[in-house]
């Protein structure tokens, strides 16, 4: 887990350098087998499930950031869907999260 400022605003709190430790660490978690979703990678280091999509808007001008976080995005996608096809998580659940938090709709 990285310490973290104490009572900063969230515009100091999250800059660059920290949220790329960050990304880092989610990165590394991405290895872990049995870490299929993002909210799991965050909670491991003690962050809420919200701060993604702060972190989204915040550095929306920074490319750097926003490709390295649709990277992971696409990586958990990509994780849930293998396991949901190879039975290491139940087909329902694989399928009700790629529709909930990827998009995935059923063929109208």
């Amino acid at each position: 887990m990285i310490p973290e400022i104490k009572k900063a605003p969230n515009a100091q709190k999250w800059t660059v350098e920290l949220v790329s430790r960050h990304l880092d660490i989610i990165e590394l978690s991405l290895r872990n087998e049995y870490c299929f979703f993002l909210g799991w990678a965050l909670k491991g280091q003690g962050l809420p499930r919200h701060v993604w999509s702060y972190w989204k808007k915040r550095f929306a001008g920074n490319d750097d950031i926003i490709e390295r976080m649709l990277v992971i995005d696409s990586q958990f996608e990509a994780k849930i869907l293998t396991a949901g096809l190879q039975n290491v998580l139940p087909a329902e659940i694989a399928i009700w999260t790629l529709r909930t938090a990827y998009g995935w709709r059923k063929r109208r």
